[in-house]
């Protein structure tokens, strides 16, 4: 089998999303300037450049980087280009956009498991949670919305791949819509554990909640909405 390195070089300055430090890449030593060595000094966040999400990065009792078996890493794949075209002037960064709705969709589906396991195993009243037409209708809500933004984010990762014409103007729609979502996924997931009767909210529950609140500095307000609208092309 093939062996493809998919891996960016890591270079002073390269891209990542916004909430994070920016990338430095310096020489600390260097031959050229006499010293016995040469060594790069590096200072970036873990989430720059190529990486992996571990679960722990959105879920607080998942498994580290450290903990994950190597074989999962190599395996059969698809590559699908996200790089920005030009003239796109909706704002936002195509590749950064893609992976703040990307990591939206792994908040909601971490507050969707999170919900349907405290619906399914915790009694109140004799019955559990889910047996209730309330707790199903929010379950259903959280179930929706989390599909949604999954084929949003591969409408919109496959528009790019294809270099279509309209692919910016989902883009700039996704970012919104994945704030949207994830805002209202994680709210319902405190509903769902609110109803249950649950004493004391779990702190990965309120954390969830918060950590929702990101996304709504990130995806730009109701004007960006309305231009990427008046770009749309109808048939």
């Amino acid at each position: 089998m093939e062996m493809v390195d998919l891996s960016r070089v890591i270079y002073d300055g390269m891209p990542k999303i916004p909430i994070l430090p920016d990338v430095h890449v310096a020489k600390f030593l260097s031959l050229e300037k006499g010293h016995p060595l040469n060594v790069t000094e590096l200072s970036l966040p873990c989430h720059a450049g190529t990486h992996v999400d571990a679960p722990i990065h959105i879920m607080p009792n998942g498994k580290s980087i450290d903990q994950l078996p190597l074989d999962a890493f190599v395996g059969m794949g698809a590559v699908v280009g996200v790089k920005k075209s030009g003239g796109d002037t909706t704002g936002g960064d195509l590749f950064g956009d893609l992976e703040l709705a990307a990591n939206a969709l792994g908040v909601c589906e971490a507050a969707v498991e999170m919900a349907m396991q405290h619906a399914r195993t915790r009694t109140t009243g004799g019955k559990h949670p889910i047996e209730h037409q309330v707790i199903q209708l929010k379950l259903s809500k959280m179930h929706m919305l989390t599909e949604a933004l999954r084929s949003f984010v591969m409408r919109v990762a496959a528009e790019s791949d294809a270099k279509t014409g309209n692919h910016s103007v989902n883009n700039v729609l996704l970012m919104n819509f994945a704030t949207d979502a994830v805002q209202r996924v994680t709210a319902l997931n405190m509903d769902v554990h609110a109803a249950a009767g649950t004493r004391s909210m779990p702190a990965r529950v309120d954390k969830l909640v918060r950590d929702a609140v990101i996304w709504t500095h990130l995806a730009g307000d109701s004007v960006q909405r309305m231009k990427a609208v008046r770009r749309m092309k109808w048939n």
